[in-house]
């Protein structure tokens, strides 16, 4: 077979140069805004909070600051949605049922089409992110196909529970129809709704009869969405204290304040948190540090019991200095502290003993939840996308599972391609063949649905295998 042009190479190799320049570009934003933004918005809602307790009595005062802690959550909320954007996430803004009623009356108001939404009893109040945003994208894409295709004058979204287990949702309009087997010729873009549906564990079913309309039908597990944290997922080893003796006190967590220590390098944040935390009589905060270097000094002078840890700091970070804090005192237990969710987040902190995460504009009686439950042995996690993880760890998911069924050698290849190596680099670094590194290299590709290098590294970022 001839080899293609080598303008036609040339060509390809200078689209795949600019996407890789442009997810750079996406990153390098999304740090950015993460870093400049984000964390001030964070620090003023810890400011605001802290002055709503208080004891004053200025209603008005009170109210006004309602307004502006309610306006900055949403400016956050909206921040974090772009973030994950530019990351190649895509959480939706609103509730599941809201954000689907928006996009079904959108629809009808740009096309004529009649369209509604219905809401069956037992539909839950919230899913979780994955199931939204898939199922989401799924009645979407079959809105479009009614408005190509079907010559359709009504359209009908229907969300139901299927089973105890299981949620259908289903599109449904009054077109003309089509013979199922010629579905693909006519550009219903089955593929793309059937890989979304088999994504969240479910299946996609389409009934169609010429003249008879179209029912488009996804059926998926029940997948609920609970915005509690921190709730504990996974507990540790049982902690036992040896009873007190000589009359000295007992080292459990009712018998005295734990000792927190808080280490962020945003000055506005952490003064906020440490008045906050004081007002609970649970803990007591004994000292702050700046950055991972201060952090792993304070720990071993003021000898807490907990540190909150910002991930990123200057010079040393969050995780170098978990993971140096817990060297020199295994017994101290450890909570992030993140602005964003993210899973390489999740994996980098699990990976460096930490006993927790949480995200910053958590409640203050949420995070001490928190506190308490590492104390008594256990870990607590607030971000739901941490979930294949802990599956992984609590051995209820597999490696080749977490990864999509990557073998342990085309991971290790990913995160070699990943950190920017070629080819040739990386068969002189694993002492294998270049035809080898191809092969594993085509196979990732096909096994991940991808089909260049900067979408593999934006895999791997997702999935922890390199830091961002």
């Amino acid at each position: 077979m001839a080899s293609p042009p080598i303008a036609v190479r040339a060509g390809v190799k200078t689209r795949l140069q600019h996407a890789a320049i442009e997810d750079e570009i996406k990153q390098r934003v999304a740090r950015e805004l993460h870093d400049r933004v984000a964390q001030t918005l964070t620090g003023m809602l810890v400011e605001l909070e802290s002055f709503k307790t208080q004891p004053v009595g200025w209603e008005d005062v009170r109210r006004q600051l309602d307004s502006v802690q309610n306006s900055t959550r949403q400016v956050l909320t909206s921040l974090r949605q772009l973030l994950h954007d530019l990351r190649g996430e895509e959480p939706l803004g609103d509730t599941f049922v809201d954000a689907v009623g928006s996009l079904v009356s959108q629809f009808g108001e740009k096309t004529g089409i009649s369209a509604q939404l219905t809401v069956l009893p037992g539909w839950p109040p919230e899913l979780e992110p994955t199931s939204s945003v898939n199922l989401y994208r799924l009645i979407e894409e079959a809105l479009t196909n009614v408005r190509m295709h079907s010559r359709a004058q009504s359209v009908t979204v229907t969300l139901q529970p299927h089973s105890d287990t299981e949620l259908s949702v289903a599109v449904w309009d009054d077109g003309r129809g089509v013979d199922p087997s010629e579905a693909r010729r006519v550009g219903l873009g089955t593929i793309g709704m059937k890989e979304r549906a088999a994504l969240l564990g479910g299946e996609l079913r389409i009934a169609s009869l010429p003249g008879g309309g179209t029912t488009v039908l996804a059926v998926v597990p029940t997948r609920i969405h609970t915005e509690q944290a921190p709730h504990v997922l996974q507990p540790a080893d049982p902690v036992s204290e040896p009873a007190p003796s000589d009359g000295a006190a007992s080292r459990t967590v009712a018998a005295r304040a734990i000792r927190v220590l808080i280490a962020d390098d945003q000055t506005l944040f952490r003064a906020g948190l440490a008045r906050l935390l004081d007002e609970d009589p649970r803990v007591v905060v004994v000292g702050q540090a700046a950055d991972g270097a201060d952090a792993i000094k304070h720990a071993a002078q003021l000898k807490p019991d907990v540190v909150l840890m910002d991930i990123k700091m200057p010079g040393v970070d969050g995780i170098e200095a978990t993971r140096k804090i817990l060297e020199a005192d295994p017994g101290v237990k450890i909570i992030i502290l993140t602005t964003l969710e993210t899973d390489s987040q999740v994996i980098q902190v699990l990976k460096a003993g930490a006993s927790g995460h949480v995200l910053k504009d958590s409640s203050a009686q949420a995070i001490v939840s928190g506190i308490v439950a590492v104390m008594t042995g256990e870990r607590v996690m607030a971000s739901t996308v941490a979930n294949r993880v802990l599956e992984m760890l609590t051995g209820t998911t597999t490696a080749k599972e977490f990864y999509d069924g990557l073998t342990t050698r085309e991971i290790e290849i990913l995160r070699l391609l990943a950190n920017g190596m070629a080819n040739k680099q990386i068969a002189y670094r694993l002492k294998i063949s270049d035809k080898t590194v191809r092969n594993h290299v085509s196979n990732t590709y096909e096994k991940l649905g991808i089909y260049d290098r900067s979408q593999a590294v934006l895999y791997a970022v997702k999935k922890g295998l390199v830091e961002v």
